[in-house]
């Protein structure tokens, strides 16, 4: 496609040579400062928001500003997580062993009762059977 109207005005002609560009250089520590700062902020945002969020955020930031600690940070995340799955399952584990404990010195309890309950059935059978023995003694007088 050739469009002749756009090369009839001398403004829409390319000169060469001439261009509007400039560059600069800059180190990437420069940007990656920048990132950081920016994430700081945003770190500062959400921890006020939703501080559950923070952590998994961090991996996301560590990566974005190409640090050269990220693998030992998420190594060290990890292991927290694991303690923390541990340490919940451990709860869990006393959890069930005390209710397991508890239903033990319940099931106690109401053999005790159950022991005392018929042991006094036992003492009142043999009052009542003592006190028919002396009724019957009293009627063959």
């Amino acid at each position: 496609m050739h469009f002749p109207h756009l090369q009839s005005n001398p403004q829409n002609t390319l000169k060469i040579g001439k261009f509007d560009l400039s560059y600069k250089t800059t180190l990437k520590m420069l940007g990656r400062e920048e990132r950081f700062t920016h994430w700081s902020e945003i770190f500062k945002t959400i921890a006020s928001v939703s501080p559950e969020m923070v952590s998994g955020l961090l991996p996301l930031m560590l990566k974005d500003t190409d640090s050269p600690i990220i693998a030992d940070i998420e190594e060290l995340m990890e292991q927290v997580k694991e303690q923390q799955q541990a340490q919940a399952q451990n709860q869990q584990l006393d959890q069930l062993q005390q209710m397991e404990l508890q239903k033990m010195q319940s099931e106690i309890l109401e053999s005790e009762a159950k022991a005392k309950k018929y042991t006094a059935q036992g003492e009142l059978a043999q009052k009542i059977a003592q006190q028919e023995d002396i009724d019957e003694g009293v009627d063959l007088r």
